[in-house]
C-alpha cells in the first residue's frame, strides 16, 4: 500500500469495486472512518517499561496505557492515545510489534508512527 501513488485514488476504486459487487451499483458516496495500520520498531521485553515510560514522559501524545495484564486481547501491550476525543490508538507490543486503529487519514496514521519513532532516537 505505500508504494501507491495516489492512495485516494485506491480507496476509492476499492470502494467503488465492491459497492458493484455487493450492491449492483456504484457507490454515492463513503466517509472513511477506521483505517488501520501495522508497523515495527525495535525492542524487547526489557526495554518495553522503559520505551512507554520516554513516551508518556515526551507528553507528545494525549494518554498512554499501560499493559492491563488482565481482561481480554492482547493484554500485554501498552496502547497510545494520539487524540483527546478519539478511540484511535496505537498498541505496542514487547516484541515491538505497533498496531495502529481507527484513524480517520493516511496522513493521521504517517504522522503519529513518525511521532512514536521520534522517541525511539
Amino acid at each position: 500500500m505505500c508504494n501507491i501513488d495516489n492512495k485516494s485514488d485506491y480507496i476509492n476504486s476499492v470502494v467503488q469495486d465492491t459497492s458493484i459487487f455487493l450492491m449492483e451499483e456504484p457507490c454515492k458516496n463513503y466517509e472513511i472512518c477506521l483505517l488501520n495500520a501495522q508497523f515495527k520498531i525495535e525492542m524487547n521485553n526489557r526495554l518495553f517499561r522503559n520505551f512507554l515510560f520516554k513516551v508518556q514522559e515526551s507528553k507528545i501524545f494525549y494518554y498512554v496505557k499501560d499493559p492491563p495484564m488482565t481482561g481480554r486481547g492482547n493484554i500485554v501491550c501498552g496502547r497510545v492515545y494520539p487524540f483527546k476525543s478519539r478511540k484511535s490508538h496505537l498498541s505496542i507490543s514487547p516484541k515491538g510489534t505497533v498496531q495502529m486503529f481507527a484513524f480517520k487519514t493516511f496522513q493521521e496514521i504517517v504522522d503519529s508512527m513518525n511521532l512514536l519513532i521520534s522517541v525511539l532516537n
